[in-house]
């Protein structure tokens, strides 16, 4: 009797198994002839984002699994129907999608992936309902009209991107919960809110380039301070006038210093100065403070970069020199602009700078003939100066 249970139960056991087997084998037969395992699928540039960068890195198979996803996630269904994957391969994705996409500021992650039979799907999880996604959407793009509407002139692209730059740089503030990243990390924070961290900063401007035509991808990686410090970073590569640049809002968004002797002074006048320190950057001009996880495009342009192309980059200190720095002084004037600030291209000439327009007094007599002119009375040896960095800052103050 014993024998005969014992051979049931065997007998049962390899029926399983086979069973088993044939399944795994029929998904794998049925997968290999599947919708989407013979075809080369298409970038979909009519929904998302019209530049995707981050799609082009995937597998053939992981691509259909990103179209799939993005053609049914608006509606924010429960589940969406993709090719068979594993988790590992879907993060890929969604990180992708995220990256190429800052319109799905909704959607926060992978709940799970599920098998029936010979089908496999995928739940999302998402920040908001289906009504609060209505109103921010209706928020966001409030706020994009008002952007574009505001564009001097869209046909100038670098006039664009500076416009779209400081927009962003003027209206968020840098901020990170580490608790509660998600809230901090999208184009809404930045946009909508107005409270961010540096990939809300980056997916922000990349939804305004997306919208004005603008070619530009987010790049993940990592920054490194003064001290060499490496943290977490998200900033931009930007398409302009047919070349490539590395574009960082964060870190032309001025924050108040602690270190400073006079602090009240110099956070008042930081905070209304704009930086333009990494407004189109080349790989070279870059590689001391960001450094890229992955491979992207090149960038080996410098004409496109703020101080080269409004001539307030020089490799050398002359009489030629001088009268461009102070007539971009006097422009600054009637604007009511704080300081303006003047880049070197080497020590030699950043040291002369400092030795004609401080100690020798050119600034002085500079401002003492505007104040002739006006009748306003500036405030002398008013030059700031930064040996590690090579600039001289020209700082405009009233008595």
């Amino acid at each position: 009797m014993f024998r005969k249970f014992w051979s049931l139960l065997l007998s049962l056991f390899l029926t399983v198994s086979i069973s088993f087997a044939v399944i795994s084998v029929a998904r794998i037969v049925i997968n290999s002839f599947d919708k989407w395992s013979d075809t080369e699928p298409a970038e979909l540039t009519e929904i998302g984002s019209p530049y995707k960068f981050d799609y082009d890195s995937l597998t053939s198979i992981q691509k259909h699994t990103y179209n799939e996803i993005l053609k049914n996630i608006y509606s924010m269904p429960e589940k969406i129907e993709i090719p068979e994957t594993d988790r590992d391969g879907l993060e890929e994705v969604f990180n992708a999608l995220l990256a190429d996409n800052p319109d799905l500021y909704f959607l926060k992650g992978i709940q799970s992936i599920e098998n029936y039979g010979f089908r496999t799907f995928c739940r999302m999880k998402y920040s908001m309902t289906k009504d609060e996604y209505r109103e921010a959407q209706s928020k966001i793009d409030e706020v994009c009209r008002k952007v574009i509407s505001g564009l001097t002139d869209t046909d100038n692209q670098w006039q664009t991107e500076l416009e779209i730059h400081d927009y962003i740089v003027e209206n968020c503030e840098y901020e990170f919960v580490k608790e509660e990243g998600y809230k901090y990390s999208t184009a809404y924070s930045a946009l909508v809110t107005g409270v961010t961290a540096c990939e809300g900063y980056s997916k922000a401007a990349k939804m305004l380039f997306d919208l004005v035509g603008i070619e530009s991808m987010t790049v993940g990686g990592e920054s490194v301070d003064s001290s060499g410090e490496t943290v977490g970073h998200m900033w931009n590569i930007v398409k302009i006038d047919g070349e490539y640049y590395h574009l960082d809002c964060t870190w032309d968004d001025p924050v108040p210093s602690e270190d400073s002797s006079d602090v009240e002074l110099m956070n008042e006048l930081l905070l209304n100065m704009k930086s333009y320190d990494f407004f189109n950057l080349s790989d070279e001009m870059i590689k001391e403070t960001h450094v890229p996880d992955g491979e992207y495009v090149e960038c080996t342009a410098t004409q496109g970069n703020y101080y080269i192309k409004t001539e307030k980059y020089y490799d050398l200190y002359n009489g030629e020199t001088e009268e461009k720095i102070l007539r971009h002084v006097s422009d600054a004037l009637p604007d009511g602009e704080g300081c303006v600030m003047f880049v070197f291209g080497n020590k030699e000439a950043y040291e002369k700078a400092v030795l004609e327009l401080g100690t020798r007094g050119t600034l002085n007599r500079f401002f003492e003939r505007k104040g002739k002119e006006t009748g306003k009375k500036f405030v002398k040896n008013n030059l700031w100066h930064n040996p590690e960095e090579l600039t001289v800052t020209v700082v405009i103050e009233y008595n």
